[in-house]
């Protein structure tokens, strides 16, 4: 069976936090919270979305200088480390292609014996009529915009998704609150 699994969130963990002062780490430029990634080597920092600037993890909270730092509420890289140790197989990730590495791959040869992941919820370069089931991870966070023109670009998107998918193709939204 070839599954599609769509997280619409980038990253390792989408909060750090202090345990010890509840202090939750933001961007110094534009107060927006900080994604967790890895980096090269595997260490850990901190990436704003919004202004793309980068910091060290930290070792220590700036509020209470405690030790205590934690991440929580997973990204998409988080989904690939569980995937990979759930079914022992490799993974593709699509967000981490090119359009153009897409279309010039043998896809259907590719995602075999694959699970595959991405962060969009359609992109035109993937032929969805491969995937039997298709799965959205936290798809309560599709709709949690309060800006309309965001509201309305997730509807476009999940519409070009369904009308691109095989009529048996099995569509399983995981939410937090059914």
């Amino acid at each position: 069976m070839n599954i599609l699994f769509i997280h619409p969130r980038r990253g390792l963990f989408q909060i750090t936090k202090c345990l010890s002062c509840g202090h939750i780490f933001e961007c110094e430029n534009c107060d927006a919270k900080l994604v967790t990634y890895k980096s090269i080597g595997n260490s850990l920092e901190l990436v704003c979305h919004q202004c793309q600037s980068y910091y060290k993890y930290p070792n220590r909270c700036t509020s209470c200088h405690s030790t205590d730092i934690i991440s929580r509420s997973g990204g998409v890289d988080e989904l690939e480390n569980i995937v990979t140790k759930e079914y022992d197989k490799q993974v593709v990730r699509f967000d981490k292609l090119r359009i153009e590495e897409i279309l010039n791959i043998d896809l259907e040869k590719k995602i075999r014996e694959k699970v595959c992941i991405t962060t969009r919820v359609f992109d035109p370069a993937i032929s969805y009529k491969l995937f039997d089931k298709i799965i959205f991870i936290q798809a309560q966070n599709l709709l949690a915009s309060p800006d309309y023109l965001v509201q309305e670009e997730v509807f476009k998107s999940l519409t070009e998704l369904f009308l691109s998918l095989k009529p048996d193709t099995e569509i399983i939204f995981d939410t937090l609150n059914p």
